[in-house]
């Protein structure tokens, strides 16, 4: 299977809500693009006391995307057009809309119809995508959290949904959710797949099995690649920085920052135990 899609390389800009423009009820949301990224590079850096791994990586947007829409229901709910995605309480995106209905308080539901373009367990972020999509699309209807409680909660839901909020390219340290954007051009990337659905959980349960045989040491110091620190400006939910991803449009900069750092859920990102995901 072979993947044509552009590659934007750019500074993060914030989570682009994109609505597709459709004839829809009025009170339907979407559908949206939630877009996929890569990983130009990762490193394992070291494991955090509850098994997360702390990493190094760039991670980018990139144009393949799934499509999502929030259809008013009695009820939270999901459904998707690849049989290999979960259609329970584990989804991803469903996770994201009850995390932020409890968040903010909603009496309104929805039944979430995603259409699947990202191919499921090929590590393009597809879950993620798709739960950031629904994060923001709620957030752009009931504007009920501010970026950095938005963020937070992202991170609640999975390491690598931060980043698919915030989009662009970035280095990305701690579970994946210290973010400082990374620039560049504009290139054409070729993804190519073997059709193989690998989760993240299960990858880097391997990657410790290997760590243990060999008796080396899991951590890994980006200095021996010439790699500096990030920047003290790193954006992350957890602390309130002068340069913070924009969720949507409606929202506007706060200076209110949580307390600490949520655990992400398995899944996404950086992960100790069986995944969830879309």
């Amino acid at each position: 299977m072979l993947l044509f899609d552009r590659l934007r390389h750019g500074m993060m800009s914030g989570m682009q809500l994109t609505r597709i423009q459709r004839n829809m009820a009025s009170d339907q949301l979407g559908p949206y693009h939630a877009y996929g990224k890569i990983n130009w590079s990762l490193l394992i850096t070291g494991v955090r006391e509850d098994g997360y791994h702390l990493l190094d990586t760039v991670m980018q947007r990139i144009d393949l995307c799934d499509e999502i829409t929030l259809i008013p229901a009695d009820s939270w709910s999901v459904s998707c057009s690849d049989r290999r995605a979960p259609r329970d309480a584990s989804n991803t995106a469903l996770v994201a809309a009850r995390a932020y209905a409890a968040a903010a308080g909603l009496r309104d539901a929805y039944h979430i119809a995603i259409e699947k373009r990202i191919p499921v367990g090929a590590g393009l972020g597809g879950g993620s995508a798709d739960a950031a999509a629904v994060l923001s699309a709620l957030n752009e209807k009931y504007a009920a959290l501010t970026e950095q409680e938005l963020l937070a909660l992202a991170l609640s839901v999975g390491a690598d949904v931060p980043f698919c909020l915030a989009g662009g390219c970035a280095r990305c340290t701690g579970v994946g959710e210290v973010m400082a954007p990374a620039r560049g051009g504009e290139y054409h990337l070729v993804v190519a797949g073997c059709g193989a659905n690998l989760s993240t959980a299960a990858v880097f349960r391997h990657y410790d099995g290997l760590v243990a045989a060999e008796g080396t040491d899991v951590r890994f110091d980006p200095a021996l690649l010439g790699w500096r620190s990030p920047p003290r400006n790193a954006t992350s939910p957890s602390t309130s920085t002068t340069r913070r991803a924009k969720m949507n449009r409606r929202q506007k900069s706060s200076p209110n920052t949580p307390s600490g750092t949520p655990t992400p859920r398995s899944g996404s990102g950086s992960s100790p135990s069986a995944p969830a995901g879309s």
